[in-house]
């Protein structure tokens, strides 16, 4: 068997020579990096996907602020785009909760120790968190049964007793009389709720409690991707002794007479991957935050 890197194009490029064990770590590395980056990536669609749910409340608010419309398909259009938007987040959630803990497991190669981490982590805040339970029965009952969005409240009020200044509001809620009636829900979150959950303090806080779980999700498997990175940094510099260029393309193979397989050596989706946890890292106070254009106070 030879195992060597060699880049993938047409051209006369030089062969080098490396061992099996380095090939096998390639190999793993591969995997680490890939299962890395698809963490990212699902935590990046359910941000997108929150970043939409947040932007359509307040394109709701605003609309209300300069139009005037109050016929019944003004209010079923803003529950309708609610809806949407509350239920496309809570599918990219769910993606992102049934992969987890395989993506973490292919990295950490230790069987079922990983996976009572990543089991504690989302017990944590499940038994922590009000919020964290109705989501998550939420999500599965609108999976199964219908929207979650099923009144909706907009209106205006003086900033205070001596300010002419109106602040515009928008309130949406799942009832409990209405999520009761089939007896879907869970019945243990149900007991628990209120006569309505405010979607918006819920959503936020239930995004809050998935960016901890995804923090912690990080520094498990921090050690295992930095060296992954480091393995796939040396090989390429080692290839840069034979090769001055940049070595777009290279792979490391593993060849013999009856067997030929390569693996890809690029470090360029791993600098993706670094710059997503830049951008999603500021989720740990989100619940406590909003947004507002209100004008500057003098």
């Amino acid at each position: 068997m030879e195992y060597y890197l060699k880049i993938k194009a047409l051209g006369n490029f030089p062969k080098v020579s490396i061992t099996a064990e380095q090939y096998n770590d390639i190999e793993l590395s591969k995997i680490i990096l890939d299962q890395a980056m698809a963490l990212e990536e699902n935590l990046d669609l359910i941000l997108s996907n929150y970043y939409e749910f947040e932007k359509e409340a307040l394109e709701i608010s605003l609309s209300d602020a300069i139009y005037t419309k109050y016929e019944y398909e003004d209010f079923y259009i803003n529950r309708l785009k609610l809806n949407q938007r509350l239920s496309n987040l809570l599918s990219s959630i769910r993606l992102y909760l049934d992969n987890i803990t395989g993506h973490v497991q292919r990295i950490m190669t230790d069987g079922e120790i990983s996976k009572c981490k990543i089991k504690k982590s989302l017990s944590k805040e499940y038994d922590l968190n009000f919020p964290y339970r109705f989501m998550e029965a939420l999500r599965n009952y609108v999976q199964h049964n219908e929207t979650p969005v099923h009144s909706v409240t907009l209106g205006s009020k003086h900033e205070s007793k001596e300010s002419r200044t109106l602040v515009y509001e928008l309130y949406f809620a799942t009832q409990k009389e209405r999520i009761s009636k089939d007896g879907k829900f869970k019945k243990s979150v149900l007991l628990e709720m209120p006569q309505e959950v405010d979607l918006k303090e819920s959503t936020r806080s239930y995004i809050q409690s998935i960016g901890k779980i995804h923090q912690s999700v990080r520094t498990l498997i921090e050690l295992k991707v930095v060296n992954a990175k480091s393995t796939f940094e040396s090989m390429i510099k080692k290839y840069k002794v034979h090769y001055k260029e940049k070595a777009i393309g290279l792979f490391a193979y593993r060849y013999s007479k009856d067997l030929k397989e390569d693996t890809l050596i690029l470090l360029e989706w791993s600098e993706v991957r670094e710059k997503l946890i830049r951008k999603n890292s500021n989720l740990s106070n989100i619940a406590n935050q909003y947004v507002t254009n209100r004008i500057k106070l003098k």
